[in-house]
Order: structure tokens, then C-alpha cells, then sequence
């Protein structure tokens, strides 16, 4: 069941959240709460007759409060404490800007839970994780003829995918890097030059003991002045293995992210650039099945 009430902010325990809330966003709905009110009620469960855990809306939370008020409206549901790490986990999933780090925190945090939820999907319910350059290109195509739709809960990828708009691989590849890269050695590389799924990657191989040190290293050489080479004058054409792994890394993006990173006066270069991308793919399948 849920509820709208309006929630004593005293009463509300906003600890142990995932991701600490962020001084711009907050200063900004900060203006737009004096000037519109609150659009979005925040999302709490009850832990007793007077207290509340914050389960979605620390940016909100905050924000009433800068904003001097000592009532906030929200909706008062009934959660476990997996379904609410899981709610916690989608509303940051679902939103802008999350680097790949900050991805695979949230999305291994919702597997824990999930598998907490669901027992079952523990043990076989997804394929072992790969990287998507890993897999044979066959396997990457849907199967021709799909399963019967099944009453049994489903996998963890799935209903991540579902949940958020993700490709199951891209699911798969976030909670392994989640599950493989220490917490500490996550939070350090975090918002810095090394967040990139490529260093996660690379850092996932190492042994647990080894990552936080290897970080501090990197993170150092990064600060450190480099010279740069020359660029190379040599034309290089891509092996099949960069091309298709820059296709898998293109077809594992949300859309939501391929225009976040990419300028607003750059848009009409890019959307030129994957019409004609589009064309060329439908030249190259045309001439394949030719």
C-alpha cells in the first residue's frame, strides 16, 4: 500500500544512502521548490509509528530543507529492506550523468538485493559474465525462435533491463565491474579521468588486495605532465575486432547517454554522422546476405 502524507523531516533517516546528494542539483531544485513547490513527492517506508526511511528523493530532501521547510510531502509505502536498496538503486539508474563507475556501484548494489529478494535467480539464471568483446557475434543476435513467456521470476539482467532501459549485456557488464572492483577503489576513481568502462575493466582483473594501490598510482600519473607524441600521419583502417567492438559499445549505450556526451552545437555533426553509419551497415547486411 501507499500513501501521500506530509512527513515531519526530523523523522526522516536519510543514512546509508548509495549516492550522497549533490550541492548543485540541490541549490537548483532548491529555487524551483520556492517557486513551483515540490512536483515529485519523496519516497519513504516506515520503520516505526513516528520514523521514516528515505528510500528515492535525498536531492529533494535536502533541498526542502535548504529551502527552510520542516514538512516535506512524500509517499509512504511499505518495503523491505532489499525492495528498498532496489527503488533506491532504479531512481539512479533511470536518471542523467551517472558515470560508469557510480553504474556499476548501483547496478551490483541491486543484484545483492535482488538475489536477497529473489533466492532463486542466485545460481543460473544468467549466462556467466563476459565482456560483450568476448562473446561470438552469433551470440550477441536474438535467438530466432524465443522462449515461451514464463511465470517464474525473472533473471536479474532481465529485470534490470526492464527496469531501467539497459541492454541485458550492458546489465551484465556494469554488475560484473560492480562486483569485481573493491568499494573503496570505485569511490576513488569515481568522477575522476580514470572513470571509463575501459579502466573498470582493466582494473577488475587485478587481485581485490592490488586495486585500491593501483588506483593511487594511476591517479597520479594522470596528474603528472605528460608530452604528448605527435599524432601519426599513418592511415589506419580498424581490424574486425575494434570494429565490432566499437559497434558493441555504440549498441550497449542508451540513447539518453549518446546525447549526453555529446555537445549541443555537435548534435547535427553526429546525427549526419549515424544516418550515414545507418546507410553503410544496410549496404554492408544487403551485400552479406547477398
Amino acid at each position: 500500500m501507499e500513501s501521500l502524507a506530509q512527513i515531519s523531516i526530523d523523522q526522516i533517516d536519510a543514512s546509508g544512502r548509495i549516492r550522497s546528494a549533490s550541492p548543485e542539483q540541490v541549490e537548483a531544485l532548491k529555487e524551483s521548490i520556492l517557486t513551483v513547490g515540490l512536483l515529485n513527492p519523496i519516497t519513504l517506508c516506515r520503520l516505526g509509528e513516528k520514523s521514516f526511511k528515505l528510500v528515492a528523493g535525498g536531492n529533494r530532501l535536502e533541498a526542502y530543507k535548504a529551502a527552510g521547510y520542516h514538512e516535506i510531502p512524500a509517499n509512504v509505502v511499505g518495503f523491505t529492506a532489499p525492495e528498498a536498496i532496489i527503488a533506491e538503486c532504479d531512481e539512479n539508474l533511470c536518471g542523467p550523468n551517472l558515470s560508469p563507475a557510480e553504474r556499476a556501484l548501483f547496478t551490483a548494489k541491486r543484484k545483492a538485493a535482488y538475489e536477497e529478494l529473489h533466492p532463486g535467480t542466485q545460481h543460473g539464471g544468467d549466462r556467466p559474465s563476459r565482456q560483450v568483446g568476448d562473446l561470438p557475434f552469433e551470440d550477441t543476435l536474438p535467438p530466432d525462435n524465443p522462449p515461451a513467456e514464463s511465470t517464474q521470476v525473472q533473471r536479474f539482467s532481465a529485470a534490470t533491463a526492464q527496469a531501467t532501459g539497459f541492454s541485458e549485456r550492458a546489465v551484465q557488464r556494469d554488475a560484473e565491474r560492480g562486483q569485481k572492483v573493491v568499494p573503496e577503489a570505485l569511490d576513488m576513481v569515481k568522477g575522476t579521468k580514470l572513470d571509463t568502462g575501459a579502466y573498470l575493466d582493466k582494473l577488475k582483473n587485478l587481485p581485490a588486495e592490488e586495486q585500491v594501490q593501483q588506483v593511487q598510482r594511476d591517479k597520479e600519473k594522470a596528474a603528472s605532465p605528460t608530452i604528448q607524441p605527435p599524432p601519426s600521419t599513418e592511415d589506419h583502417r580498424p581490424t574486425f575486432e575494434e570494429m565490432r567492438a566499437a559497434i558493441h559499445l555504440l549498441c550497449d549505450m542508451h540513447p539518453d547517454e549518446i546525447r549526453a556526451i555529446c555537445p549541443p552545437n555537435k548534435r547535427a555533426a553526429m546525427c549526419s554522422s549515424l544516418s550515414l553509419l545507418s546507410k553503410i551497415c544496410d549496404q554492408v547486411i544487403e551485400g552479406a546476405t547477398a
